[in-house]
């Protein structure tokens, strides 16, 4: 979005907005640009959430307030708190085929009814675009300031240090094409994900949308901050994938998703008569969505369940009514609830589940169903540091007819058998040269080439520039592979500058780095050692690391004859025996390192065959719930010796498990007449035993 009339120090980020006066920010996404995403920058979608060190401790406080007993405290790394799924198709999802199914048993089936990330020191003030920058707000400002933040422990809440934040001027002037009219979701994730970001208070907005940032010093802390692939929420107006937004959220982060600005309606949030506490009656909150106007990129930072908004105003809380989405926008703090604005849960649906809800040119208010994820690569206070920087010198005058490839080979080898493209440099930015006006000019550039597999000292690098049209030539006057880790380079053979003009031209250079690879440290986790055939067991290499690089992969060994690959896998011992099972990770330099855990499986016990006693005691059967409302599912259980757990299902669906008595799982009820409750009761020996089945409805 962008008021064109602005004119604001560079450094003022909470200037007062007409919404008027705004104009499209956000390009709408399409089906190509999904795909894209998908292939070009390894977007993947998130099938499942588990809780971090934040919303483990979130957790257990909602768990202490119901008095039930904390869950052990193993969280996962920042980071990698999801699994994903490895392809996923865009055609499919478009028309709601590919369902979500989600888990709340990591989360001990008590989320936290209400969260608001932007009270976390990590999240931003309340900013201002000038610009139609709205992707660089929403995806740089706001969600890539805060998910390092809270990797790095940085502060970002206050407007006297911007040094954390990141610079929406880095980001939207390389992805504008040279034009003050928005710009794309995508483009602005490919920036994150192989630039990194810039500080803002070395390039902070202001109204020159062309010029790009080529100080040295200012790429190299961009190139620091470096996202891995984002990850994506689908199906967001289902109670599934409702609950993972909810989950990311929990667990600190902040999400990003496309809407339509102009066509929100708003009402405000009323009191609910039946809750002793309503702080956020009278806050200003989206009702729906009702056409396509105006695309703007936003930020979620919240969650409230217990908000109440009036959809089909008759002053009854009806079913469907409650929970809403806290909004960050960048339109400044005179904007709607001081910068911020909440979402009705019912709006995230094209068609309202409140009887009388709105219906007239009703719109779902995310862009293609969905959030979006960022996944910075610095990690529980250690930045990421790259291993291999390309440093070059390049002249042009239109640098969207210039496009700049990066290649690896061994030695034995004359062209590139592994290839990095970057987003700067490659037929962007419009046709300007680097600094924005239309004479060329020689700058000097710093990428991050780390991602290349090299090998030892046998390596050969490649650098490939295109010039797609004559009259404009392109001159390469130097370029140079950085060993960051040693503080070495080494030049590469240019005798003279190369030009290319309509055409294509390569250099290369034999590369010996100057560092050993560093091995990488596996790490393992078994969520049991001991037990009866069969025996089910989570292994867990998630908490696995590379300190100069990544681990390219997972293999397990059993230890029974069976293998397995992955960070997270699940292995069933039907036999008994003592059993090692083994964790090798390769790093992306293709060394490997192995750690071990014994499993020890004892044959089922012949002397106990006496099944647990197990009741449900709520939900009552017959009771009725409110779609998406907490559903508080609780049994007794008791053996001849002890208990080991109890799942409770629902619908014929795991739902939960509790291994602690009181036995509890609470859940949200999903839509249906007829929906089945039940709990299984297990024993030391295996024996099990189902408690009768509860039906309760909407």
């Amino acid at each position: 979005m962008t008021n064109r009339k602005l004119i604001v120090p560079a450094l003022l980020l909470t200037l007062s907005f007409s919404e008027a006066n705004a104009r499209p920010g956000l390009k709408p996404v399409t089906k190509n640009e999904l795909k894209y995403m998908q292939k070009e920058l390894g977007i993947k979608r998130i099938k499942r959430v588990k809780p971090n060190t934040l919303g483990l401790k979130r957790v257990n406080a909602e768990r202490a307030r119901k008095g039930l007993s904390e869950l052990p405290t193993s969280a996962m790394k920042y980071g990698k708190e999801t699994e994903v799924d490895s392809v996923s198709d865009v055609d499919s999802e478009l028309v709601g085929a590919i369902s979500s199914e989600v888990s709340t048993e990591d989360f001990g089936g008590a989320m936290p009814s209400a969260v608001d990330n932007s009270l976390l020191p990590s999240f931003p003030t309340i900013g201002n675009q000038i610009l139609g920058s709205c992707a660089a707000w929403a995806m740089g400002y706001y969600q890539h300031s805060h998910n390092n933040g809270l990797a790095m422990g940085w502060v970002n809440n206050t407007t006297t240090d911007n040094t954390h934040k990141c610079s929406t001027k880095f980001v939207y002037n390389m992805i504008n094409d040279g034009v003050d009219g928005g710009a794309y979701f995508a483009d602005a994730l490919s920036v994150l994900e192989k630039h990194g970001c810039v500080p803002w208070n070395v390039w902070p907005e202001d109204t020159n949308y062309r010029e790009w940032n080529t100080n040295l010093d200012h790429l190299q802390t961009a190139l620091s901050r470096r996202n891995n692939p984002a990850q994506y929420i689908t199906n967001v107006d289902t109670a599934a994938g409702l609950e993972q937004v909810k989950q990311l959220l929990n667990n600190g982060y902040v999400l990003t998703y496309g809407t339509y600005i102009t066509s929100w309606t708003y009402t405000t949030i009323k009191a609910d008569p039946a809750q002793t506490s309503n702080p956020l009656a009278g806050q200003q909150v989206m009702r729906y969505m009702n056409g396509t106007v105006d695309g703007h990129g936003m930020t979620i930072v919240g969650y409230d369940d217990n908000a109440w908004v009036d959809i089909n105003n008759n002053n009854v809380v009806d079913a469907g009514e409650k929970g809403v989405l806290k909004i960050a926008n960048s339109f400044g703090t005179s904007w709607k609830n001081k910068g911020y604005v909440f979402l009705a849960y019912d709006a995230l649906k094209a068609v309202s589940a409140v009887q009388g809800g709105p219906s007239s040119g009703r719109v779902a208010a995310f862009m293609s169903n969905r959030v979006y994820h960022q996944v910075p690569r610095s990690a529980n206070g250690v930045a990421y540091k790259p291993k291999y920087l390309a440093k070059f010198s390049l002249n042009h005058a239109r640098r969207n007819q210039l496009a700049v490839k990066f290649g690896w080979s061994t030695t034995a080898y004359s062209s590139a058998t592994s290839t990095f493209t970057p987003f700067m440099l490659y037929n962007k930015g419009g046709a300007y040269a680097f600094n924005g006006t239309t004479t060329a000019v020689t700058s000097t550039f710093l990428m991050d080439i780390s991602d290349l597999p090299f090998n030892g000292s046998d390596n050969k690098v490649y650098f490939t520039m295109t010039d797609n049209s004559t009259g404009y030539p392109a001159t390469l006057s130097s370029f140079e592979v950085m060993d960051v880790v040693n503080s070495t380079q080494s030049a590469a053979s240019i005798p003279t500058p190369v030009t290319a003009d309509g055409g294509s031209k390569t250099v290369s250079m034999n590369y010996v780095p100057s560092n050993a690879n560093m091995a990488p440290v596996a790490n393992m986790t078994a969520s049991v050692t001991s037990g009866y055939a069969p025996l089910a067991v989570n292994f867990d290499g998630g908490a696995s690391s590379d300190s100069d690089g990544t681990i390219a992969s997972y293999f397990w060994n059993f230890g029974d004859g069976t293998t397995a690959s992955g960070a997270y896998v699940t292995k069933t011992y039907n036999n008994s025996g003592s059993f090692t099972a083994t964790l090798t990770v390769t790093d992306n330099d293709g060394t490997t390192s192995s750690t071990t855990k014994t499993i020890n499986v004892s044959a089922v016990s012949t002397t106990d065959t006496t099944k647990p006693v197990v009741t449900l005691t709520s939900p009552a059967n017959g009771a009725k719930y409110a779609r998406y409302a907490t559903v508080p599912a609780a049994a007794t259980a008791t053996d001849n010796k002890a208990v080991t757990k109890v799942i409770f299902y629902v619908n014929g669906f795991k739902k939960c498990t509790d291994s602690t008595a009181p036995y509890t799982c609470n859940f949200s009820m999903p839509r249906g007449t007829s929906v089945s409750v039940k709990a299984r009761a297990y024993d030391a020996a295996n024996n099990y035993a189902d408690s009768s089945t509860n039906y309760i409805s909407n």
